[in-house]
């Protein structure tokens, strides 16, 4: 029983880390964007970041690309009062988790996962949630 726990849990944070260490840029984290960077795996990873094959995404990916496309403050406002398929999270995360948590997706190339989302039709984005 101890033995399938640990393997489930390496094989869901060896594609975590690898799309964690693929960020591009190279450079550490900011204080700031590390805050950020633990909020989105503790709070947002396990709807935006799918792993493939096995774990599809259940919302749009979240990565600077979406960031700059549909604006911060909109992304600002769906994490704080969520839509019909995600929980809003003004009641748990204060203000400055929101901010570090934007700051952290500044961070994050396209490119870093490359999801299979199957619950996801063409759509379905930040504002079609």
């Amino acid at each position: 029983m101890k033995f399938t726990f640990w393997l489930a849990i390496f094989t869901i944070l060896i594609p975590v880390s690898q799309a964690v260490q693929n960020r591009g840029s190279g450079k550490p984290l900011t204080e700031m964007e590390q805050a950020g960077e633990k909020l989105f795996f503790q709070r947002c990873s396990v709807c935006h970041l799918g792993i493939p094959p096995r774990y599809p995404t259940y919302g749009p990916l979240l990565d600077q690309q979406l960031l700059a496309s549909r604006g911060e403050d909109a992304v600002r406002n769906r994490i704080m009062e969520g839509s019909s398929r995600m929980p809003g999270w003004k009641y748990s995360l204060k203000p400055g988790d929101i901010e570090n948590i934007i700051s952290y997706l500044k961070t994050v190339p396209k490119q870093a996962v490359s999801p299979s989302r199957p619950n996801q039709g063409p759509g379905e984005q930040v504002g079609g949630e």
